[in-house]
This record gives C-alpha cells, structure tokens and sequence, in this order.
C-alpha cells in the first residue's frame, strides 16, 4: 500500500529547466538564421564571409557542446546573454551591417559588453568567497569594486 509519491521539481530547479529551455531555443533560433545566411553566402560564393560565419556559429554553439565536458557550471541566463551578444556583435553587425545602419548599435553592444564582463568578474569572486576549501570571506563592497574594475581592465583590453 506504501506507493512511492512522484517528487515534485522545487522551484529552483523549474527555473533552471526553464531557462534551459529558452537558452536551448535561442540557440536554435539563431543557428537557423545564421545557417540561411550561410547557405546564402555560399550560393553567392562569398567564400572568406562563409569561413567567418561558420566560426561564428562555432562560437556560439561552443558552450552547448562544451558544457558537459567542462567542470564550471554557467547558469542558463548568462549563456543567453553572452550567446545574444556575440550574434549581435558579430552577425547582425557585421553581416547586417548594424554598425552603418544604427548610429547607436556600438554603443549598445559596448554597454552590454560591460554588463556582462561585470556579471563575469562578479562571478568569479562569487565562486571564490561560497568555495568551501578556501578560506576567504570577502565584503560586498570589494566584490562590488572587484566586478567593476574587472570590466573596465577587460573591456579595455
């Protein structure tokens, strides 16, 4: 009479399904529209612009087949954003000339380039101050000014 009671998903872990979902449709999404340019490119025999979109395509795929193999865990939501930034900067505007096309595309791209290269020297703080085996425990503040100064040394390299 004892049956097993089905174990209902906590939220954290609906979130991340969720969020796997959408990262994973996105991707498809655009690998779909970039393979159409791509296909495109090589009817046109554009062959150097076929070359660069097959590598970013690559790119963007990278942490889809890499991930598994990988130690470090990247949440869903920073993959969107850094999967979005790279078709962004780099298929829409050079491909599609956003950068002629929008006067304020480069500034758009620059500031989500600081976004994320903030979330990233964030992040690695972060892992280092909740790491069990080190002993460290780092204020807010200098986590804060951590993050900051990484995106800006970064971002100016």
């Amino acid at each position: 009479m004892n049956e097993p009671t089905p174990s209902v998903p906590s939220s954290s872990e609906t979130k991340n399904t969720v969020a796997a979902r959408i990262r994973i449709g996105l991707l498809l999404i655009l690998q779909t529209i970039m393979g159409v340019e791509l296909v495109f490119l090589l009817a046109k025999g554009l062959w150097a612009s076929s070359v660069w979109l097959l590598a970013i395509i690559a790119i963007t795929c990278a942490p889809e087949i890499l991930g598994p193999r990988l130690p470090v865990r990247i949440s869903p939501e920073f993959e969107v954003l850094a999967i979005w930034f790279v078709f962004a900067a780099l298929f829409l505007g050079e491909f599609q000339s956003y950068y002629e096309r929008f006067w304020w595309w480069d500034i758009a791209l620059h500031t989500t380039s600081g976004l994320l290269l903030g979330l990233l020297g964030f992040l690695l703080v972060y892992v280092l101050n909740e790491n069990k085996r080190i002993d460290i425990n780092m204020r807010p503040g200098f986590v804060t000014l951590f993050a900051f100064a990484f995106a800006v040394a970064v971002g100016a390299v």
